[in-house]
């Protein structure tokens, strides 16, 4: 299972910075300390939701997106937000036109959906805040022949 989320991440962090408009590249679990910055950070972990007689199942993988701005301005505050939810229509408009993921290794993703709205979740005397967005890649995978 580790390197099957190794593959799901990697795929999963190159899908994201094909986002169109990100302010900066989106890097893994690392914040750069000046803004703009952007990170992914897996959650949970995997979760199998449906499993079948054959050996494929359909799981979940929870994963949140940060970004980091300059809360200088409400310009700014809702250009983090902003920034969270266009990766979410981009997500959904991507299921809606069929084109998912291939994650490797027979594994196909059915959907990525926010889970979370936007929110603050750091703010720094520098006035440097963090916010976050909970997001959750649904994925197939086919039983291995």
């Amino acid at each position: 299972m580790a390197s099957e989320v190794i593959q799901i991440v990697q795929k999963l962090l190159d899908f994201v910075n094909s986002v169109p408009n990100l302010p900066c590249v989106v890097a893994l679990e690392y914040l750069e300390e000046t803004p703009p910055a952007m990170m992914l950070q897996q959650l949970s972990g995997t979760k199998k939701i449906k499993e079948d007689l054959i050996g494929g199942y359909t799981a979940q993988f929870p994963f949140a997106l940060y970004v980091k701005t300059f809360g200088t301005s409400e310009s700014d505050k809702v250009d983090a937000t902003g920034t969270l939810l266009n990766i979410g229509d981009f997500f959904d408009e991507q299921t809606l036109q069929g084109n998912f993921l291939e994650l490797g290794e027979n594994r196909q993703a059915l959907k990525i959906e926010l889970k979370s709205f936007p929110s603050m979740v750091e703010k720094s005397e520098d006035n440097i805040e963090i916010y976050q967005a909970v997001f959750m890649l649904e994925y197939k995978q086919r039983r291995l022949i």
